[in-house]
């Protein structure tokens, strides 16, 4: 397993296809979910007219903020992903039924 330097790498974030890519890549980590309001974060951010992008960004920086902060000796990972489809913008839906009603909007 690659690790740096010794240090501690940090997912912060419980995504499984995330924590699939480090593993497929023969990483050794931990997965850590930073806990925080991401769909306030994003509607304030969109509120501003801060593109997807950014926001993504933003989003994945605060994420590995977050957990750097508790570890700060650790190498931390954060990452985010949104989805704009038609300039519309898609957030994670709870469960199949909104999925369904967010694609039949």
């Amino acid at each position: 397993m690659y690790k740096i330097k010794d240090k501690e790498i940090i997912l912060a974030s419980a995504s499984l296809s995330r924590q699939a890519m480090l593993k497929s890549a023969n990483i050794c980590f931990t997965s850590q979910p930073a806990h925080i309001d991401e769909e306030a974060i994003k509607q304030s951010a969109i509120s501003e007219g801060i593109s997807l992008s950014d926001c993504a960004t933003l989003l994945a920086e605060i994420k590995g903020k977050r957990i750097a902060l508790a570890n700060p000796k650790a190498f931390i990972i954060g990452s985010d992903q949104l989805l704009d489809f038609g300039g519309r913008f898609f957030s994670k839906p709870e469960s199949l039924q909104k999925a369904r009603s967010q694609l039949l909007e």
